[in-house]
């Protein structure tokens, strides 16, 4: 049966000889056929070519987080699994739809986060019309009480920069 599991694992293309998998698949309780499987979603989610380097519980942890309870109609509810857009996904996104290069609209952004820096040294405000407000605000120091023992301390002033949602992007976002 071992034998029959690593050459499955090796037409899948899980590694030359595919002796590591089936080991690490027996170690974790999960049976290969469920392992393959997880294997396979994670390749299809963009893990990499074969998934390597990723066990079967590591896979299942990854696949639980990324599967969110949707409502399907008749009221059934689904696990319908979902991805944040990263950086590269933004960029990619921006290039197709604007017609440029990647590297300029990676430029674009490094641009407008100096910008952003700038202004908030500047002017203590940075709005992103329709989407956010940066603002720059100064907190006074303060006594507070060291949890672990109740006495109390001094904390330091310190300056913190807070977003401040627009409420177009608020109400877009929460009415759905």
């Amino acid at each position: 049966q071992a034998r029959t599991d690593a050459r499955r694992l090796v037409e899948m293309g899980h590694g030359r000889t595919g002796r590591r998998q089936p080991a690490t698949v027996a170690g974790a309780g999960v049976s290969p056929r469920q392992a393959r499987t997880d294997a396979r979603r994670l390749v299809e989610m963009g893990h990499g070519r074969t998934g390597h380097g990723v066990g079967p519980r590591q896979a299942r942890r990854r696949l639980a987080k990324r599967r969110q309870p949707v409502t399907a109609p008749g009221g059934r509810t689904l696990m319908v699994e979902t991805r944040r857009m990263g950086k590269t996904g933004l960029f990619a996104h921006f290039s197709d739809r604007f017609g440029m290069k990647r590297t300029d609209v990676r430029d674009f952004f490094e641009e407008l986060q100096r910008l952003s820096e700038a202004e908030l040294r500047r002017s203590g405000e940075f709005t992103l019309p329709g989407m956010v407000k940066l603002v720059r605000q100064e907190r006074p120091a303060r006594m507070g009480r060291n949890p672990a023992t109740g006495e109390r301390i001094q904390i330091a002033a310190k300056t913190v920069v807070k977003a401040r949602v627009a409420a177009r992007l608020k109400d877009a976002v929460l009415d759905g």
